[in-house]
């Protein structure tokens, strides 16, 4: 094997500045004669993650960036350059793209916001950078303006879709994962990044990461996202107990779910307030399987419903 050589003869600890982020941690954790799944074990990541990673097809976090440098033992100095020069590169923003597409088709943002049913200053939010919308909001604008969906679609991928972490599973689990190939991945991806806000997304994969080493932090994010989940459908400024009913009366959950879910907010005061409450990693593990429910109820399972319906109306 090739490669740039130190001063002892040996192979150098650090990549070329001249690689790609993707290429420079492959050639590292090729040199230290490591493979992707030993890798994905080290550090709690997914082998499909961390070959998106390689490949140049899902940047990572700094965070996760300097993880894997200090687990293949690099330098993360000399990593970190080739990361700065690589997200420094100039690119416009969704809402940037959004606005130059609509000024390109000569309308206003009323106008645009009239067609495609649409708050004027939701879509305002978009262009200016202060929120990212549903995925469902932007193919909208974006087809009425006959712009590139696809372009879009990995755009706001990029911009909404932060989960670094792929928790490690149960066997059985992980034995169901082989039969998922990348189109049919995409596909769960997709469903994800296009009905579930980024910030629930981000919030949850967080949760998630944290499960083991910070139960308490775990459930704190719990809590955080019922609420954030609670304003996204006009909820607004309710504690996570308070959402939780709100949600019920709304039909948006049913009184099974309503009864888990108080049961995981009382866990997660207790722990909070240290009363005696369960801040271990079954309690942890417990509130992320209920958010992924919860999650899954509110943005894909009855979104589904509603295309469905209106699919039949039409």
């Amino acid at each position: 094997m090739s490669g740039n050589r130190d001063e002892r003869g040996g192979l150098a600890s650090t990549p070329s500045a001249t690689l790609t982020l993707g290429q420079a941690l492959r050639e590292l954790r090729r040199r230290a004669g490591i493979s992707l799944a030993e890798l994905s074990k080290r550090i709690h990541y997914s082998k499909s993650f961390l070959s998106k990673v390689e490949n140049g097809h899902q940047r990572p976090s700094p965070r996760l960036a300097q993880l894997i440098v200090e687990a293949l033992g690099g330098d993360w100095s000399e990593i970190s350059r080739i990361y700065l020069n690589e997200t420094a590169e100039p690119r416009l923003t969704l809402g940037e793209e959004l606005r130059a597409l609509r000024l390109d088709v000569g309308l206003s943002l009323r106008a645009v916001a009239s067609e495609v049913e649409y708050g004027a200053a939701s879509l305002s939010d978009a262009e200016n950078g202060k929120s990212v919308p549903r995925w469902e909001m932007v193919e909208r604008v974006v087809t009425y303006l006959s712009g590139d969906v696809e372009k879009f679609r990995r755009l706001y991928r990029l911009e909404s879709a932060p989960l670094d972490a792929v928790p490690e599973v149960s066997n059985s689990s992980k034995q169901a994962r082989e039969y998922l190939d990348p189109y049919t991945e995409g596909i769960i991806f997709g469903l994800l990044t296009a009905d579930v806000p980024h910030s629930i997304l981000a919030a949850m994969g967080e949760a998630a990461r944290l499960a083991h080493s910070s139960p308490t932090a775990t459930l704190a994010l719990t809590r955080s996202v019922i609420e954030a989940i609670s304003t996204d459908l006009g909820h607004h400024d309710l504690r996570a107990s308070q959402a939780l009913g709100a949600l019920f009366e709304s039909h948006k959950i049913d009184a099974k779910l309503k009864s888990w879910g108080d049961r995981v907010v009382n866990v997660a005061n207790s722990a909070l307030h240290n009363v005696g409450g369960n801040s271990s990693l079954e309690g942890a593990r417990e509130a992320v399987i209920f958010l992924t429910t919860l999650v899954s109820k509110i943005y894909i399972v009855d979104t589904g419903y509603e295309r469905f319906e209106l699919g039949q109306r039409q």
